[in-house]
């Protein structure tokens, strides 16, 4: 990138999946304030098809 040149900061999207809930949401509120993440989605370890989740929502992490 040449010197002086301004690039945009593009926000990392992330999907939360863990067994506990509560996690999930204190994690979700952190992420949250924070400019370069955002939480484009989050589910349980019991929901049957976190995979078809992340196929729709196409996160980054």
């Amino acid at each position: 990138m040449p010197l002086g040149t301004v690039r945009a900061m593009v926000p990392v999207r992330v999907l939360l999946v863990d067994d506990q809930q509560m996690l999930i949401e204190a994690l979700t509120a952190k992420l949250s304030s924070t400019p370069d993440l955002v939480v484009v989605g989050h589910c349980t370890t019991r929901d049957p098809h976190p995979d078809v989740l992340a196929t729709l929502l196409r996160p980054d992490v």
